[in-house]
């Protein structure tokens, strides 16, 4: 199993992270802005993972975060129905997708998931939307799970924001790209007590919500 896990994260960060990165460059025109702060992160997280939080604005949104952290290795959440699909259930298993389930007993279990990848010193991608809204250019409002995590298992957050543009071409037309930036990380409060948890997961998921809306408004 370790020897499969290693030769996963070697295909991850010579073959597909370069070429993801490849494809975004040359082909999607997304220009990214931040790196600076991607940077910052990955040197908060050596030793323990992080969470990394995007706008769910694109198909391709994900990569967004691949090529803002490449060459480190990010493990991802989707809906565990996607896994039922044809082919991408077999690329959302290959990859160890984390699976958010739902019913009874089932935020526990993504959360203590989670926690075991964050402690391996993975860093986990989150979308706290919860819903795709191709090109949109407002957040929508913020679940709090990726919150709750990064209190409890006191990890940073990093913010990516994700914003549509319109770039007007030399022979006229108008062609839709996407800016790509990332934020500075953002820490946790300390571990509160009982009576405060609540109010904590809510101010810190008010907070990256503030910063993120903030500059969704100024690139627009």
């Amino acid at each position: 199993m370790r020897l499969w896990s290693s030769i996963k994260d070697n295909i991850f960060r010579f073959a597909f992270g370069p070429a993801t990165v490849g494809v975004l460059r040359l082909l999607t025109r997304v220009r990214l802005i931040g790196r600076s702060n991607a940077m910052r992160f990955r040197g908060l997280t050596k030793h323990r993972g992080g969470i990394v939080v995007c706008n769910h604005t694109h198909y391709l949104d994900a990569a967004f975060a691949v090529w803002a952290l490449w060459p480190r290795r990010l493990w991802f959440t989707s809906q565990a129905q996607n896994f039922s699909l044809p082919v991408a259930g077999r690329i959302l298993s290959f990859w160890d997708v984390v699976g958010v389930v739902g019913g009874e007993g089932g935020k526990e279990l993504f959360n203590a998931q989670l926690g075991v990848l964050l402690n391996e010193g993975k860093s986990v991608v989150i979308y706290p939307e919860g819903n795709l809204r191709p090109f949109e250019k407002e957040l929508q409002p913020f679940h709090k799970g990726a919150f709750h995590v990064a209190i409890t298992e006191q990890v940073p957050i990093l913010p990516i924001v994700a914003v549509p543009e319109t770039r007007k071409m030399w022979w006229g037309d108008l062609r839709r790209g996407m800016r790509v930036e990332v934020l500075p990380p953002v820490y946790p409060p300390p571990l509160p007590a009982k009576g405060e948890y609540v109010a904590a997961v809510t101010a810190l998921r008010d907070q990256v919500f503030q910063m993120m809306s903030t500059r969704m408004a100024a690139a627009n």
